[in-house]
């Protein structure tokens, strides 16, 4: 019966660290185990706004298309869109965390078999490209449009000095979700841009236009300024007959 017992905790022993040994890297290993038991490190941990909890200076980046740009790939119909073929080079994700690549009616990225792999820190910046919904929830967000796009602020007047400023191919919220035109240059720059806290950029998003001062004009005949010169007019003329004859065009004082 002993014998057993013993037989029992060796293959327990062995077994755990053939599987460890199978699914972990080796220098993790090296780091965590001794003697085929492993321990995490003890890591400060950081709630963040998301609510999740993550190491500190740990980001993580999703770049995802907009809905009208899957469905224009869906139907292999011609847009400006980029594929995510081309936006695959910015992933630094590990594929056995985050989904295999498929080309099956478009080019996208299979469900993860492993749940919440947003919570597996790969590197201090990870990257993926179609993210599942579990890491879009917990993560900085470039959302990808269909095309160029422009647009202004409602909270900005005109200035004092008669301009007013339009924003285009970029708009940003709260440093946490960026929705760009489909620009590979741009893209790389939105990275950028988040992984510095919002605070580096290459890109200009503004452009500042000029108000043409134009001055009140009194040239207008259509102007209610006039209606006291139609009145008379009227008066003088009258409508004129204007089922069996021509009517008269009372602004311009010529027939119709």
């Amino acid at each position: 019966m002993k014998l057993l017992v013993i037989i029992s905790i060796l293959a327990l022993v062995f077994g755990s660290t053939f599987l460890l040994q199978s699914y972990a890297e080796p220098n993790t290993i090296t780091k965590y185990c001794t003697n085929g038991t492993c321990q995490t490190p003890n890591i400060s941990n950081t709630i963040t706004p998301g609510g999740y909890i993550a190491p500190p200076n740990y980001q993580k980046i999703g770049i995802q298309l907009s809905q009208s740009c899957i469905n224009l790939e869906r139907a292999h119909l011609k847009s400006n869109c980029l594929t995510y073929d081309k936006l695959i080079q910015f992933d630094t994700s590990k594929l056995s965390f985050s989904g295999l690549w498929t080309n099956q009616t478009y080019f996208h990225r299979l469900p993860s078999h492993l749940k919440n792999a947003y919570n597996f820190p790969q590197t201090t910046l990870t990257i993926m490209v179609d993210p599942d919904s579990s890491f879009v929830k917990n993560a900085k967000m470039i959302i990808i449009q269909s095309d160029n796009f422009t647009y202004t602020n409602p909270d900005e007047a005109i200035s004092k000095n008669h301009t007013r400023n339009e924003y285009h191919n970029r708009f940003v919220s709260g440093c946490s979700e960026a929705i760009i035109a489909p620009n590979i240059n741009l893209v790389n720059d939105t990275i950028t841009y988040f992984n510095s806290n919002c605070t580096v950029t290459n890109y200009n998003t503004k452009i500042t236009h000029q108000i043409k001062e134009t001055p009140f004009s009194f040239n207008n005949p259509y102007s209610s300024l006039h209606y006291k010169d139609m009145l008379n007019q009227i008066k003088k003329t009258g409508y004129g007959n204007c089922i069996t004859k021509q009517c008269v065009n009372i602004t311009l004082g010529k027939k119709w």
